[in-house]
């Protein structure tokens, strides 16, 4: 087999990071997160549920910026595990635990073409 062409995680993809973990309510107490459910490709819809437990420190570093990537990274639907799609604007939100975002530090041709194998 030959390997030449393979290319290592870190050299497609500078950084990562995980969403917020801490629990959520319906009472639009605190920072609005973005589900999984509430995303398609490029489209992100209204938050339905909200922390109160980020700290505005925690919030800045999870909110969603233009050109983010969001990938799920675990769900009890396999299906739905690899799901993305890209952040078209800046938005107030903040990200749930099982998804991870990736930045403009990505090399979008190298992910495009492992994710489409």
């Amino acid at each position: 087999m030959n390997y030449k062409n393979v290319v290592k995680g870190n050299e497609a993809i500078e950084f990562s990071q995980y969403g917020t973990s801490n629990e959520l309510n319906e009472i639009m107490s605190g920072y609005p997160v973005l589900r999984l459910n509430e995303f398609n490709l490029s489209f992100i819809s209204e938050p339905a549920k909200f922390c109160d437990l980020l700290d505005t420190d925690t919030f800045l570093s999870l909110k969603l910026k233009k050109d983010d990537v969001l990938i799920c990274r675990t769900n009890g639907n396999p299906k739905l595990v690899g799901k993305s799609a890209i952040v078209p604007t800046d938005y107030d939100y903040a990200f749930a635990s099982y998804l991870f975002r990736v930045n403009d530090s990505v090399k979008f041709e190298v992910v495009q073409s492992w994710l489409s194998r």
